[in-house]
């Protein structure tokens, strides 16, 4: 790991982190239309973030970029994670997460399940 990677692998875990809750939160919604609304947001942020001639749909996309795209649809329309401490946060760019490290997701995957016990994978 360079130096560039250790200075920048907490904001890097903190984008993971988003990915991973918001499968979490989202897998574990119970209201069928609060997941539809959460659907058709990260559909328009995903439309809104890319050109016109890019025909990929959320289906398209890597698991990883796709639940970071619902962990900020649900943070937009504020729904409650439940997890004590921690915070949506916004990603500027939600397709660099598949470019992380599998080491970082799994050391932030791991971080997630001491502190909240979430056994969280993609």
């Amino acid at each position: 790991m360079g130096l560039l990677d250790f200075l920048s692998a907490g904001k890097r875990m903190e984008e993971i982190k988003m990915a991973l809750v918001g499968k979490h939160v989202f897998e574990n919604l119970i209201n069928p239309d609060q997941k539809s609304r959460v659907i058709t947001l990260s559909n328009q942020r995903f439309s809104e973030g890319t050109s016109p001639s890019d025909k990929r749909t959320m289906d398209d996309l890597d698991l990883r970029v796709r639940f970071v795209f619902l962990a900020l649809a649900m943070a937009e329309l504020k729904i409650d994670h439940g997890l004590k401490g921690f915070q949506w946060t916004y990603v500027k760019n939600p397709f660099m997460v598949q470019t992380y490290d599998e080491k970082l997701w799994d050391a932030t995957a791991d971080m997630l399940k001491k502190k909240y016990g979430l056994d969280i994978g993609l």
